[in-house]
């Protein structure tokens, strides 16, 4: 799948950047090969989605799809909104009440539905996301925001696993159960009880210069995650590769690749030095 860390993992395992990264999905475009020791080879490849076994509205919540390319998000937002408790979340107020409030003695008793627009224009209401002539409310930025919300995990989907229902006695009458309720509540203390608040205090309060960025840039790639590799890359008497018993330079000869005449991939088997390469016989 995209945007799973393939290409971060790789960075790790080499222990410098050797291929780009980005939160952007779909950001490897071909496939790559790095020796990371002289006998073990790393490939890097797209990643695969089948949309037989995936509807779009999942695709987008899970991060397999660009947000950035989307021309209709409001689908997405209300296959997210029919699946979470989003007013008590977004503490947001019906478009129709907030017209209403000016104009007193017109509000009836009745709740009124909800629609993905109306939760989008509530949200940008609330958040203050305004178009540039018209100064309306952006709605469509608005949607943006909520589906990158629910993709970053600030906004959590959760769904149950194939056959779940029918299983329902089973797992909840595990054996594990206990011991993974105790790892999440160890994780919960050590969050501490006020975080949790004071990030929704502040989510909902003012927008974070980094969401800005992000709605002004959805496309803009995550090299600056990979700079302290580059620490490791300068630091005198320590291999980059910590898997590479050759070293460094010694192991660089099987990192050299061109491409034939029908397009794939062939490893020259060539020494590198600062004059020269002399392919082996």
């Amino acid at each position: 799948f995209p945007n799973v860390g393939k290409s971060s993992v790789i960075n790790s395992l080499v222990g410098k950047k050797v291929v780009s990264v980005s939160r952007t999905p779909g950001h490897t475009k071909y496939f790559q090969t790095y020796y990371l020791t002289p006998t073990v080879k790393l490939c890097d490849c797209p990643g695969l989605v089948f949309p037989s076994r995936v509807n779009k509205q999942l695709q987008i919540l899970a991060g397999l799809y660009p947000v950035s390319q989307l021309q209709e998000p409001y689908t997405s937002v209300g296959y997210l909104c029919e699946r979470t408790p989003f007013l008590s979340v977004l503490k947001l107020k019906h478009p129709s009440l907030q017209e209403l409030d000016h104009q007193p003695g017109q509000r009836g008793l009745k709740e009124p539905e909800w629609t993905a627009w109306d939760v989008c224009e509530a949200w940008a209401e609330r958040r203050g996301y305004k178009t540039a002539k018209a100064a309306r409310n952006d709605v469509y930025r608005a949607a943006n925001s909520l589906l990158r919300l629910a993709i970053d995990g600030r906004l959590c989907l959760c769904l149950r696993p194939p056959g779940y229902s029918c299983l329902r006695e089973h797992w909840e009458n595990h054996q594990d159960l206990p011991e993974i309720m105790a790892l999440q509540g160890r994780a919960t203390e050590e969050e501490g009880p006020g975080d949790r608040e004071d990030e929704e205090d502040g989510e909902s309060s003012s927008e974070p210069e980094e969401e800005r960025d992000r709605d002004a840039d959805d496309d803009e790639d995550g090299d600056d995650e990979d700079e302290g590799f580059g620490h490791q890359r300068n630091a005198p008497g320590h291999a980059v590769n910590m898997f590479d018993v050759l070293r460094e330079n010694e192991c660089s000869l099987f990192n050299l690749a061109s491409r034939n005449e029908f397009g794939f991939d062939v490893v020259l088997h060539a020494v590198i030095s600062s004059k020269r390469i002399t392919p082996f016989p």
